[in-house]
């Protein structure tokens, strides 16, 4: 019998996990596979072995894990597929799939689009676009953000960079950097299914600069749910997650 289990980072704030959970429930209401978990990589409930075990009591034979996560990074390229690994010698006789993050998706750069809208972007090309991520080591999570930043620059024809909150370039030196340039505006937009703390202390810069302008955070956009549901569909068709 097949299971999915559907598997995001977990959040210091309870309340961006309960968002989570919200959000991924309304999104198993629309995949046909017969038992359906979620859990999280760390700081909340269920973690991935109690979702793991909870497929196999339920039935599953084969079971398919989809991380919840914008971009690559050490977790899923180490240690997710390591707790995979031991989880799999635990039940030798369950087929399991671990799937990719969600990556530069053209998905993603529709909802970009929103929050650039919503903040009245009007596409002018005195005016740049800051994406935000939190910040990686892994030089694969830093590759993949550069695509997506490329993706939207291409559909908007405008300067788009990317920065960060805790490594190099940091965000502030990057809008620096385009202001210096003589950019009139630089557009951040959070890059982030729940910011939480961080986006206070965003908008805290952005009230004292006329310069930037923040926008919503990606959040679990309406077109994130499809996606993932489509993910899952061609996963069962194709018997791979992508």
């Amino acid at each position: 019998m097949e299971a999915v289990i559907f598997i995001g980072h977990g959040n210091r704030s309870p309340k961006g996990s309960l968002e989570f959970v919200k959000f991924i429930k309304k999104a198993m209401r629309g995949i046909i596979v017969p038992i359906k978990e979620y859990c999280f990589y760390e700081r909340a409930e269920p973690t991935l072995p109690e979702a793991f075990e909870n497929c196999i009591k339920r039935g599953a034979t084969s079971i398919h894990i989809l991380p919840v996560l914008l971009l690559p990074g050490k977790q899923t390229t180490e240690e997710i597929p390591s707790e995979i690994m031991r989880l799999q010698e635990k039940f030798p006789g369950v087929q399991v799939k671990w799937g990719s993050p969600i990556g530069a998706d053209p998905v993603m750069a529709n909802i970009i689009n929103k929050r650039l809208a919503d903040a009245a972007f009007e596409g002018k090309m005195e005016d740049a676009i800051l994406l935000l991520s939190h910040g990686s080591h892994d030089p694969v999570a830093y590759s993949e953000f550069k695509k997506m930043a490329q993706v939207v620059s291409g559909q908007m024809d405008v300067r788009v960079e990317t920065g960060f909150l805790v490594t190099d370039p940091l965000f502030m030196d990057v809008t620096n950097k385009l202001l210096n340039e003589g950019y009139s505006k630089v557009y951040i937009v959070p890059y982030f299914l729940f910011a939480g703390s961080f986006l206070q202390e965003l908008k805290e810069v952005s009230e004292v600069n006329d310069h930037l302008i923040l926008c919503d955070e990606i959040g679990y956009d309406e077109s994130l749910r499809n996606l993932l549901t489509n993910r899952v569909e061609s996963a069962r068709r194709e018997h791979v997650l992508s």
